[in-house]
C-alpha cells in the first residue's frame, strides 16, 4: 500500500525571466493533490508547457517550461501596460528584446526533432535535456538550456540566440561557451565529445572566434524542415 505522505520529487514550472506561472512546488503524494498531477499532464499534452529533463538528474525532479505564446505575450506587454503604449513603442524596449529571445528559444524547444534532422542525427538514439549547476569552490557554475545526449558518445550543446541578422561571434561570447563546457565536464565528469551548435534566425558569420568552437550553425529554415 502506498504511503499517502511519502515525499516525492520537486516539481518546478520554469518561467524564464520571471514570466507568469513561475513557481517551485515541493509536493507530497497526498490524495488531495492528485488533480495537480493530472493538470500538469493535461497542460503538457496540450502543448501549454513542456517537461525539460535535467541531464544526470537522479532525484526525479520534473521541470516544466511555459510554452504558450499568448500567455507569455500577455504578461509581458498587456497585463501591466497601464499607460496604453502602442506596439510601435513597445517593440523598441528592452522588454521586447528579452521576450523575442524567449519566444525564439521556445520555438527551438518545440522543433527539437527538426534540429536533430538538420544535424543528420535523426537515426541516432538521443534525448534532449537541460543542465545547470551553481558555483563551487573549485569551478564556476553554468546553465545550458538544451543538450542533445547521443548514443554515439557525443553531446550537442545548443546555443540559442535571437538576433535580427547573422550572429557575429565575439571573444566574450566564445569565452562564455568555453566556460559552460568546462563547467559541464567538471561537474558531470563527462567523457563524451562536446559539439557546439549555434541556432539563430539567420545563422552564424564564421570568424576567428567561431571557427574552432562552433561545429554547425542552424537557422530558421532548419527549424521548420519537413521530416518525411
Amino acid at each position: 500500500m502506498i504511503n499517502p505522505f511519502i515525499k516525492i520529487s520537486s516539481i518546478c514550472l520554469l518561467s524564464t525571466q520571471q514570466d507568469c506561472l513561475g513557481m517551485n512546488l515541493h509536493l507530497c503524494w497526498n490524495l488531495a493533490l492528485w488533480p495537480v498531477f493530472f493538470c500538469f499532464d493535461e497542460l503538457e499534452s496540450s502543448g501549454f508547457i513542456m517537461a525539460i529533463p535535467t541531464f544526470g538528474n537522479k532525484k526525479k525532479e520534473k521541470k516544466y517550461k511555459l510554452l504558450d505564446a499568448y500567455t507569455l505575450f500577455y504578461h509581458r506587454f498587456v497585463k501591466d501596460n497601464s499607460d496604453n503604449k502602442s506596439w510601435t513603442q513597445l517593440c523598441k524596449t528592452q522588454n521586447w528584446i528579452s521576450w523575442s529571445g524567449i519566444a525564439f528559444e521556445n520555438s527551438c524547444f518545440q522543433h527539437v526533432s527538426q534540429i536533430k534532422e538538420a544535424l543528420k542525427i535523426g537515426g541516432i538514439i538521443s534525448q534532449q535535456a537541460g543542465w545547470h549547476h551553481k558555483d563551487s569552490d573549485d569551478m564556476h557554475g553554468a546553465q545550458i538550456d538544451l543538450l542533445i545526449d547521443r548514443d554515439d558518445k557525443t553531446i550537442n550543446l545548443c546555443e540559442m540566440k535571437y538576433y535580427n541578422n547573422k550572429v557575429n561571434m565575439t571573444k566574450e561570447m566564445a569565452e562564455n561557451i568555453r566556460r559552460k563546457i568546462a563547467s559541464f565536464n567538471y561537474f558531470t565528469k563527462n567523457k563524451k565529445t562536446i559539439m557546439t551548435i549555434m541556432i539563430s534566425p539567420f545563422g552564424l558569420s564564421i570568424n576567428l572566434h567561431s571557427n574552432d568552437l562552433i561545429y554547425k550553425s542552424l537557422d530558421t529554415d532548419d527549424l521548420f524542415l519537413k521530416i518525411e
